[in-house]
């Protein structure tokens, strides 16, 4: 099971993959691989923000941030939806929900889906971004199974 570090340096590769995918298809900007790339590395850490670490502090300075920018906009119903999503990872086990493939799958389709449903122009840019974080997020996953049930499950 590998720190912090380890998983970054897995969702580094999973970034360098799944870009060679992309390229096969599109010819993205700068901007839009570090966008990638952030996703990516968010994503090869989200797994873990049901333990009390760095991440989980950023994690909430960010909710923070986005609680006063939702409230000096008067927008109470995100607001309060933002609030219930901000207790997940208080109420959940380590290595439950968030360890769970098809819910670190489910959680960026269903954004995406969201996004597609209210804001259909931006789903293309919101469907890319779930899709490099989900792959960073099963890069999580599969390196906290360790080397020999990675080697297992490949047979």
């Amino acid at each position: 099971m590998p720190g912090y570090k380890g998983h970054l340096a897995g969702g580094f590769v999973t970034f360098i993959a799944l870009l060679f995918v992309m390229k096969q298809y599109h010819n993205p900007s700068m901007i839009s691989m570090l966008e990638w790339l952030s996703c990516t590395l968010a994503g090869s850490l989200f797994p873990d923000i049901d333990v009390k670490s760095k991440g989980q502090k950023w994690l909430y300075w960010l909710l923070f941030a986005l609680f006063l920018c939702l409230f000096v906009r008067q927008c109470y119903c995100l607001l309060s939806l933002l609030g219930i999503i901000a207790l997940v990872p208080m109420l959940v086990n380590h290595r439950g929900l968030f360890h769970k493939p098809w819910f670190m799958i489910a959680l960026p389709a269903s954004i995406a889906l969201a996004v597609y449903c209210s804001a259909p122009r931006y789903f293309p840019l919101v469907a890319r971004n779930a899709l490099f974080f989900c792959g960073g997020a099963l890069s999580h996953l599969w390196l906290d199974l360790g080397l020999r049930r990675m080697l297992r499950l490949r047979w």
